[in-house]
Order: structure tokens, then C-alpha cells, then sequence
């Protein structure tokens, strides 16, 4: 994987959650500096030496592949990539916990190289956040975003996201065992009103617990969410 980020990986029980009954997704052990790192990191077409480094060496990573128009033109999609890395990285060493990457602001991926554009695609634009004045609520200046808000239209982004973790390994354990979720927080967009963008942020985080509760119901084992920045 072309660039790999190492940060510590978290997991462990603190007194807090614990007072609270509140189980950890992930947790790690202490013996090794191995045992304390995650692995970040993006591609497709991996090599295998650099697959086995990752499998042998780190205990969680989170990898996605490129959103490649050219690929999809091909027919590959970004979650069909990245299952195919997460599936060698599994044949490597099946304890590795396997996750892929995600934005959540705004609708880029599904957009450009899914296997959901082309349902993104007949929706046209009904999905897509606007201001109170009726213009596109971009971020970046640029990037249009999706309106959490718009029940039948972030729905369509559940599915991708459930669709991907729902696949399954021969044995019929889960290929990806969470989603890492990024952009998942939400900053007062302008030309929206106070009210209404509190209730944009109310509604994605229960977008993000209704998918948690949709994961949940997945058989063959637990997928997670993790929420950056959140945690």
C-alpha cells in the first residue's frame, strides 16, 4: 500500500466505559509494540509482500482503494477493489482485523465508483444538500454533501455501506470487520438556519446509529462502526 499511517490503535477498556457497561468494538493487547498499531493505508493491485508485511505485522487496518473513474469504467468498483485486498489480507492471517475507509460529508465515492452510482445516478440530484436559499451546500467550496436529513435519499447511501460489510469469506465470516467512517461530526454550514442545522446533526448521527443496528443484524459476526474524530 503506497503510503501506510501509523497511529495507535485504540481499543482498550477505560474506567469510564466500564462504570458505564458499555463494551469497547475493538481491543488490543499490550505486549508488543505490534499489538499497539494500526495500519492506514490505500491501494488496489497490492503486492504480496506488502500484503504479508501488513497481515503479519499490524492487528487492525484500514485500507480502501482508489475512487478510479477509470476503473469503473472497466467495471471495478472502489468496495469490489478493496473486498479483493481485504480478502488476501484475511488469507494471510485470518485474525487481522479488516476495515475500510469512508467519507460521510459529502456524496464523492458514490458519485464516481461505486456499485451504487448509477442507482446515485437516476436519483439526479434529490440527494444532494441545498440551503435555506435553494443552492447547493458545498464543503471545501466544491464538494456537494449529502442531506442527512432527506431520509429516502441517505438511504441509498446505507445500502452501499451495508452492502459492503454484508459480503462473506467461504467460511461465512464477514470480509470487513468495521467501517471507519470519516467527516462524521457537523459544523453550522452557512445560509442554513441555527434550527435547521441542528437538526442535520441530530439526523446523521441517528443515520449512524440506525446503520450500526443494521450491521448487527448481519450473520456470520459483528462489523463495527468507528467514528472518526468521535471517539
Amino acid at each position: 500500500m503506497h503510503t501506510l499511517l501509523f497511529a495507535l490503535l485504540l481499543g482498550s477498556t477505560t474506567a469510564a466505559t466500564a462504570a458505564a457497561g458499555v463494551k469497547p468494538v475493538f481491543r488490543h493487547k499490550w505486549d508488543t509494540v505490534a499489538d499497539m498499531m494500526a495500519m492506514h493505508g490505500q491501494g488496489a493491485n497490492v503486492t504480496a509482500e506488502a500484503l504479508e508485511f501488513a497481515a503479519t505485522h499490524y492487528g487492525q487496518i484500514t485500507t480502501a482503494a482508489p475512487c478510479s473513474k477509470a476503473e469503473y469504467a472497466k467495471g471495478n468498483t472502489m468496495e469490489d477493489l478493496t473486498l479483493d485486498v481485504a480478502r488476501s489480507l484475511k488469507a494471510k492471517n485470518p485474525e487481522t482485523l479488516v476495515g475500510m475507509y469512508w467519507r460521510t460529508d459529502f456524496i464523492g465515492e458514490i458519485a464516481t465508483c461505486s456499485n451504487f452510482t448509477a442507482e446515485l445516478e437516476a436519483t439526479g440530484n434529490f440527494s444532494f444538500l441545498r440551503d435555506d436559499n435553494g443552492n447547493f451546500a458545498l464543503e471545501h467550496g466544491h464538494a456537494v454533501m449529502w442531506d442527512y436529513s432527506n431520509k429516502p435519499g441517505v438511504a441509498l447511501f446505507a445500502r452501499a455501506l451495508v452492502n459492503v460489510v454484508s459480503q462473506t469469506l467461504p467460511n461465512g465470516k464477514p470480509i470487513l470487520d468495521y467501517l471507519y467512517l470519516d467527516g462524521p461530526d457537523w459544523q453550522d454550514l452557512p445560509n442554513i438556519s441555527k434550527a435547521r442545522n441542528a437538526r442535520l446533526k441530530a439526523d446523521k448521527m441517528s443515520f449512524f446509529a440506525d446503520l450500526q443496528n443494521q450491521f448487527d443484524k448481519l450473520p456470520g459476526g459483528s462489523r463495527g462502526i468507528i467514528l472518526n474524530g468521535v471517539d
